[in-house]
């Protein structure tokens, strides 16, 4: 038998690749009498290009799954893509180069699913050439239609038991993609401003008021007045535009 002159890993990779597939080396038997161990990874979200980081995470649930198996575990690893989401609305945006609104609702959401199944097959290939032991047969994403079932049963399962309400509350709101927007998704940061005091007239006296909240509505603000007298006036009158605004205490 000839032997290369050297290695070639690409090569020798994909073969073996090929020979997992095909013999269903990391197929989950849900028969199979030995102990359960169940892997559930978060799913990327595709918002654009896998990188380092993403190797490097799901290189530990990885060694989990081969230490178990070695263990004599049935290791369950299923894979799945987080696709149903925000910043996935803004990767097919980018894409498009239009926004949702210019496509319309149903072109919108068929673009959506088109662009992120091949975003998606884009990532299992990476991660097939990795040599990750998942069973790709269980691979899913979370706008499929078991998964919207899932969600929507869990929700309504919480609402039952009285763990889950609605409400109006206030809530980060994004002007440009007209939606609220987890915390997540928020970059903060700390700049020099202005703190603006402003003075109503309570009565006869002059107060002076912090405005600790930017708003147009009923709003928080530090009231400052002296006990010893008596300040029962229901409105006050903003100096600033001669308004008078109703107290509620």
């Amino acid at each position: 038998m000839d032997f290369p002159n050297r290695y070639d890993a690409p090569a020798s990779e994909r073969r073996w690749q090929q020979r997992w597939a095909e013999t269903g080396l990391y197929t989950f038997r849900p028969d199979d009498p030995r102990p359960l161990f169940t892997i559930d990874t978060p799913p990327p979200t595709v918002s654009g290009q896998l990188h380092m980081g993403h190797v490097y995470s799901y290189t530990q649930a990885e060694a989990m799954a081969r230490f178990w198996r070695m263990r004599g575990r049935n290791v369950y690893y299923p894979f799945g893509f987080d696709d149903n989401c925000l910043p996935t609305e803004r990767f097919v945006e980018r894409q498009l180069k239009r926004s949702a609104r210019e496509v319309g609702r149903a072109a919108f959401i068929e673009a959506c699913l088109e662009i992120s199944r091949a975003t998606e097959d884009q990532f299992e290939a990476l991660w097939r050439s990795l040599g990750f032991s998942v069973d790709w047969n269980l691979r899913y994403s979370t706008i499929d239609a078991r998964s919207r079932r899932t969600a929507q049963w869990s929700f309504i399962d919480l609402h039952r038991k009285g763990r889950i309400y609605r409400t109006l509350a206030p809530n980060p709101w994004c002007p440009e993609c007209q939606t609220a927007v987890a915390q997540a998704e928020m970059d903060d940061a700390e700049r020099d401003t202005t703190f603006y005091t402003l003075s109503f007239l309570l009565t006869a006296e002059a107060q002076r008021r912090g405005e600790q909240q930017e708003s147009s509505i009923p709003t928080a603000t530090a009231a400052q007045r002296h006990d010893d007298q008596n300040n029962s006036a229901a409105s006050a009158s903003l100096r600033l535009c001669g308004e008078y605004l109703p107290i509620a205490t």
